[in-house]
């Protein structure tokens, strides 16, 4: 390997013309693709080894200059140049003999780094007249079989830059033996004399010949090939600097055709110009500045349009990743002598086929295409939802249900919904695009990417009618799903609060919200603020308020806010819902069982005062199921005989995320040991006997949904812990009403005390409470020891008790700790609001939770702290003190539909 100094030779060239030192610069910001294809070496099949590429999406297998030209997109930035230009990739080889792809700078999330690609106006000494590429032309640079180092034109046109941005970076003819630490630069010169006949040759180089003197980059051109065409040169940078150079010998990279010197480094271009334009620039844009921008003959791409050009793979392989061989079987020399085709031992199995497909066929709606988003400026922003398990489907019916004809899917896990897409921001036609993400629900297919959506269009009339305010005062409006609601324009109501949600297309998705919530009966709209009903109460005027109260229902899908909730799923409790709701059946189901009875003076919680008291055991049957009714909107708190902690929520479905269902022989028990011992599984939903005891079907779900009533025969479990104990007496035991703190048998939770044992703290602890570092953890609140379940991302419905301001997360879970009947809290920002119970799940990315794990002696430190707070007179002693921590938190009616904070919509956020 020969190092060596570029300046003497670009001293030379600029002494021998002026015009030596006009060029433009056109860096690439994307590549189209990373595969085996060549369409000039190895036209209509699988090239020798992988490629990186870029340019036109015409790019294919077998092309011609009108395919280039056709493309409806380019990842380099200049309109009016389609060609395409490709080098070999480039791999790590570990010491276990495995081979792993380098990134090209420039490569990350949903984006793809590209290369830069010069056109220098070089005449040599005679300042000759430059030609632009005719329609057709194509040629290759280097030789890929080379493994030795030549001293001819040829040779000195590949090189090497070792970046390193401390001042030592340097200058070699092969790959560098040392470490890059900012990475590695690969560099080919194109030769520039042409024979002015062949457009290509049969090993497509012929045809081009490099100068016959002073120098590789600027001399005159030989007789044989007299045109003297206008330069082009290439860098690609690769990521080499995060790869261990186990090897203290020899460099451990080597190109995709087994090229371990670097010397076999080469390129390819395909000409798709619009050659008057190539020719213009080259006569008339003599700018030393090398900015394309000073050439005013350009028109440009915008970065993200060409990092969003892009081709799907047509070769059958895996690429990129530990791979045991080089893609096309290519052996790994070193030389000096020129390298085999293929490896022996190896089996070539890539094939071409066709391109995958990246979005789904749903009946009813057309796939648009990738287009780009922001969180600045939405692309679809009438209604949204995120989910961890979402799916095309699920985010398609959600915007049908809200009546809007379009639906987008991006980073995986969100939806968006609009009514109208911006011409500006809609797909540009024949544009793949970078919507490549998995659904976080279904792998196999595709939700959008890193600020790209995934749209579909749907032609259907979602809505008989539309409406708004004051235009439509005293007048019907019906929904997607069927139900009819009156307005009045300027009125209110004091019926019961069920929830709010933000919405931004006025009282008509006011409405439609309402009409997919299961217990709404009415909405009062006051700015974008949604306040959903579950009775209508009196109404009244109110200059400032939109009202609307159902008049007849249709078939409603139990939901929560837009924006951060996720659609009911359907597909395997269908059996257990009802599919429609009237007016007076919705107040009354929304009424009963809505509040907790309050016990102001006991010093026992006996199970009769208290409508919610729970009633479940791990051993729970129909002779316990009895003793109590405990609702939706009050869990309580069950260990098995594993230890698992789960909280328990009767007559009550967890409304998503199904995943598998098994037979139970029993009890609900059996279903919390199925989840236990199943990875995917937190929650789960039983159908049994009443209040879910004896044998019947179990659903496991990945997640725990938005609580949806449902019969005495149905109780949902969502996992608080893990348990570490299998066996343990006390396992099976204690179970504690999140609420109330009461145990199965009606005690009260000081005479359980030595019944609660380590067994419900699960192995994963941490020392800090940070996300989503400590997401899934235990943490022990150090003031009062303490001990919470860290849930990043999750918020709990109701159950509101106080908020303070605190300076972070771990602040805000002692707060609770020292607050006597608190369970559970959700952080916003720096809001801190506490949880007398713990309802219905829902995810919400700016919100840090954690959860109460409930045992006796975390409710013994609370009353500890409240004690030291009172005066001395007032103080009470250790003995009483579980009891009058059961009293406190009962004195109040726990009315769970009481309107949620605006934390649970406004500190949504999403990238």
């Amino acid at each position: 390997m020969r190092s060596f100094d570029f300046s003497a030779s670009a001293l030379s060239i600029l002494a021998l013309a002026s015009s030596a030192s006009a060029f433009w610069r056109m860096p690439c910001p994307g590549r189209i693709s990373t595969e085996r294809l060549d369409p000039i070496v190895a036209p209509g099949g699988v090239s020798g080894h992988v490629h990186t590429i870029s340019g036109s999406n015409g790019f294919k297998a077998e092309m011609t200059y009108a395919d280039a030209r056709g493309g409806a997109c380019s990842s380099c930035p200049i309109k009016q140049d389609m060609s395409n230009y490709w080098t070999p990739a480039l791999y790590y080889q570990s010491e276990n003999g495995t081979f792993i792809n380098v990134p090209q700078s420039g490569d990350g999330t949903g984006v793809y780094g590209g290369m830069t690609v010069y056109y220098l106006q070089r005449g040599g000494p005679n300042n000759d007249n430059l030609t632009a590429y005719p329609e057709g032309f194509r040629m290759l640079a280097g030789d890929p079989f080379k493994r030795a180092a030549t001293s001819d034109f040829a040779g000195q046109a590949v090189s090497f830059v070792c970046l390193d941005y401390s001042g030592t970076s340097s200058y070699t003819s092969g790959l560098p033996n040392r470490a890059c630490p900012d990475g590695l630069r690969a560099q080919i010169f194109f030769p520039s004399c042409w024979d002015g006949v062949n457009l290509d040759t049969a090993d497509h180089k012929s045809h081009m010949a490099y100068p016959t003197k002073y120098s590789y980059d600027n001399g005159p051109c030989p007789a044989s090939h007299p045109v003297h065409m206008v330069s082009i040169f290439y860098e690609v940078i690769w990521s080499t600097g995060g790869f261990d150079w186990w090897n203290g010998t020899n460099q451990p990279f080597v190109f995709a055709q087994g090229d371990a010197t670097g010397y076999g480094f080469h390129g390819d271009f395909l000409n798709g110009w619009d050659v008057d334009v190539l020719q213009k620039a080259t006569d008339t844009c003599n700018n030393d500045s090398g900015l394309i921008q000073d050439c005013p003959v350009f028109e440009f791409f915008s970065n993200a349009e060409s990092q969003a050009c892009v081709i799907a793979p047509t070769v059958n392989e895996v690429i990129t990743g530990e791979l045991d061989a080089l893609p096309g079987c290519n052996a790994v020399t070193h030389g000096p002598d020129r390298a085999p085709y293929s490896m022996t031992g190896c089996t070539d199995t890539g094939k071409l086929g066709a391109a995958p497909v990246y979005y789904q066929n749903v009946t009813g709606w057309d796939y648009v295409g990738c287009a780009p988003d922001s969180v600045s400026s939405r692309t679809l922003s009438n209604s949204s939802y995120m989910s961890s398990s979402m799916t095309v489907e699920s985010c398609l019916s959600f915007c049908k249900n809200k009546g809007l004809n379009y639906a987008g899917l991006e980073y995986s896990t969100q939806c968006y919904c609009g009514s109208s897409l911006p011409d500006s921001l809609a797909p540009t036609p024949g544009v793949l695009g970078n919507c490549f993400s998995p659904c976080a629900g279904n792998s196999s297919e595709y939700c959008g990417g890193s600020n790209r959506l995934s749209i579909y269009y749907t032609s259907a009339n979602l809505a008989s009618s539309t409406i708004s305010c004051p235009s439509g005062n005293g007048q019907n409006f019906t929904t997607p799903n069927n139900a009819t609601f009156s307005i009045n324009c300027g009125g209110d109501s004091n019926g019961k609060d069920l929830k709010m949600a933000y919405v931004n297309n006025g009282i008509q998705e006011c409405v439609k919200t309402c009409s997919t919530t299961t217990g709404c009966v009415a909405v009062s709209l006051s700015g974008s603020a949604c306040y959903m009903k579950s009775t209508v109460g009196t109404t009244r005027t109110s200059s400032g308020v939109q009202f609307a109260q159902l008049v007849s229902a249709g078939s409603v899908v139990a939901s929560s806010s837009s924006s951060s909730s996720s659609p009911s799923s359907s597909a395997t409790t269908s059996s257990i819902k009802s599919s429609s709701i009237s007016s007076s059946a919705a107040a009354s189901s929304s009424t009963k069982s809505s509040s907790i009875s309050s016990s102001t003076a006991s010093s026992s919680i006996k199970s009769s005062s208290t409508s919610s008291s729970a009633v479940a055991s791990s051993t729970m049957a129909s002779s316990t199921s009895s003793s109590a009714s405990a609702t939706s909107s009050s869990p309580s708190l069950a260990t098995n005989s594993a230890g698992s902690v789960y909280s328990l929520f009767y007559s009550s479905d967890s409304g998503q995320g199904s995943f598998t269902n098994t037979q139970a022989s029993s009890s609900y028990t059996e279903c919390m040991t199925a989840c236990d011992t199943n990875s995917k599984c937190t929650a789960f939903t039983y159908v049994g006997g009443k209040n879910g005891a004896g044998s019947g079907t179990c659903w496991l779900k990945t997640q725990m949904g938005n609580s949806v009533s449902a019969g005495s025969n149905v109780l949902t479990g969502s996992r608080v812990s893990l348990g570490v104990k299998a066996g343990s007496s006390s396992s099976s035991s204690a179970i504690s009403s999140a609420s109330g703190f009461v145990t199965a048998s009606g005690t009260s939770a000081k005479s359980a005390a030595s019944s609660t044992s380590s067994s419900t703290t699960p192995t994963a602890t941490s020392t800090a409470a940070v996300c989503p570092g400590s997401n899934n953890t235990i943490f022990t609140d150090t003031s009062s020891g303490v001990q919470f379940l860290i849930e990043c991302g999750i918020d709990h419905a109701g159950g509101d008790l106080s908020m303070v301001y605190v300076k972070d997360f771990a602040g805000c879970i002692a707060t609770c700790a020292q607050t006597t009947g608190c369970v559970d809290v959700s952080l916003s920002g720096t809001a801190c609001y506490m949880k007398k119970s713990v309802g219905s799940v829902v995810n919400s990315s700016g919100v840090k939770g954690a959860k109460l794990i409930v045992n006796d002696a975390n409710i013994l430190v609370q009353k500890k702290f409240a004690s030291t707070a009172k005066s001395s007179s007032t103080t009470k002693s250790s003995s009483t003190s579980t009891s009058t921590v059961a009293s406190t938190s009962s004195k109040k009616t726990s009315t769970l539909s009481t309107v949620a904070a605006p934390k649970t919509t406004t500190s949504t956020k999403r990238k």
